[in-house]
């Protein structure tokens, strides 16, 4: 038989809106205790850009595959892929520093329904964004646009608080 997922009470919702994008800070109602499987994620700091090449890791619960029927999946995926050029992005209009670029190599990537979903750096484990938009879902040369939380960080900081 398999474990039913724990419920959380979300207290307070807090939304920060940047064209084209939005964060939000969950206040849970009881804090969630760290163990040996569960830990906060840290985040990069204020002003935080990731270089041009560096390996980035994306996990979440979307699509494995560009035109799957069913939506997500049953179980957490993750891959790593480079951040590139916000240029190479520019298939989706102009990018700004409010955002990441990475991906597009062939069988890696975000899909649909993960967006929310965390991208973190793979050396240090801080998390620098979260899925945003884009099709790619693996396809090469087709990158996806992640929110860049080096942007919004103070933000972020400033609306946590713990129970």
């Amino acid at each position: 038989m398999s474990k039913l997922p724990r419920l959380v009470h979300v207290c307070k919702l807090i939304l920060k809106r940047i064209p084209l994008q939005s964060v939000a800070v969950w206040h849970l109602g009881t804090p969630i205790q760290p163990s040996d499987t569960i830990s906060y994620a840290k985040i990069v700091a204020q002003g935080y850009d990731p270089a041009v090449g560096l390996s980035a890791t994306v996990a979440g619960w979307g699509n494995t595959a560009e035109n799957q029927t069913t939506e997500g999946s049953d179980e957490l995926r993750w891959t790593n892929v480079p951040v590139v050029s916000r240029q190479e992005c520019s298939i989706y209009g102009q990018i700004t520093a409010n955002e990441i670029c990475a991906g597009g190599e062939e069988g890696k990537g975000s899909c649909p329904n993960d967006s929310g979903s965390p991208i973190w750096d793979a050396e240090t484990g801080e998390v620098m964004g979260t899925v945003h938009s884009g099709g790619g879902c693996g396809l090469k040369a087709v990158p996806i646009v992640y929110t860049n939380l080096g942007t919004m960080s103070d933000w972020v900081l400033q609306n946590v608080w713990s129970a």
